[in-house]
């Protein structure tokens, strides 16, 4: 899914990236790669974050040693 921002314009129609050029259609390929490891990695951090602060802030915490 993509958000268009203000000021952008939809396309007509997707785009065939069998009619790019190889060295463009290489370069979407190896980008599409990294929004997934990227989200991946997002992923993963906000499972620590979670896991953080439940580590603070959970209900063990709020006991008194």
């Amino acid at each position: 899914m993509f958000l268009y921002k203000y000021g952008m314009s939809k396309p007509s129609e997707p785009i065939d990236l069998e009619r790019l050029p190889s060295e463009v259609r290489a370069a979407f390929e190896a980008m599409q790669e990294q929004v997934s490891a990227f989200k991946e990695a997002n992923a993963r951090l906000e499972h620590l974050i979670k896991e953080l602060q439940h580590a603070l802030y959970g209900k063990k915490s709020e006991k008194l040693a």
